[in-house]
């Protein structure tokens, strides 16, 4: 995929995303919506920013591939720490965090995203950027939007 099919694919899931809960007051972003494992609306964005992050945090070296294999663990973690932020915090955070991932990619050439990516797993730059940002809005969308109904 070539940076500008990139970028639109993300720009358009992250706002079709933040739409979904765009007039749900506050705190009921924090009620737990799932509640055999205690996430809410606001733990679930908290979850999409940090792993939208993970590649480019990789290969940029702010962190490695194998601080990121306990995909379970990492989940948990970000329950709990979600619970200790405020919904506008957790927010804020997504919307920042999609302007540095836009800005990150638009500093790297086509050439660039058709290279391995930092996992070394056999993947391109671009399809893990993707699994991290659009492919996982997508995964999660039908869950969310349940969720913002059932409010």
């Amino acid at each position: 995929m070539k940076k500008e099919g990139l970028v639109t694919r993300i720009i358009q899931s992250r706002s079709a995303l933040a739409e979904l809960w765009a007039g749900v007051p506050d705190q009921k972003l924090d009620l737990e919506m799932d509640h055999q494992s205690g996430w809410s609306i606001k733990a679930l964005v908290a979850h999409l920013t940090f792993w939208e992050r993970a590649t480019l945090d990789c290969r940029s070296g702010r962190s490695s591939p194998a601080s990121l294999k306990d995909v379970p663990g990492i989940n948990s973690d970000l329950l709990v720490q979600a619970r200790n932020r405020t919904a506008n915090d957790v927010i804020r955070d997504f919307h920042e965090s999609g302007k540095q991932i836009i800005d990150e990619i638009n500093r790297l050439e086509d050439h660039e995203l058709q290279q391995s990516s930092p996992w070394n797993d056999g993947k391109a730059l671009w399809e893990h950027l993707a699994d991290d940002t659009f492919v996982h809005y997508e995964e999660h969308e039908p869950k969310l939007r349940k969720w913002v109904e059932t409010l």
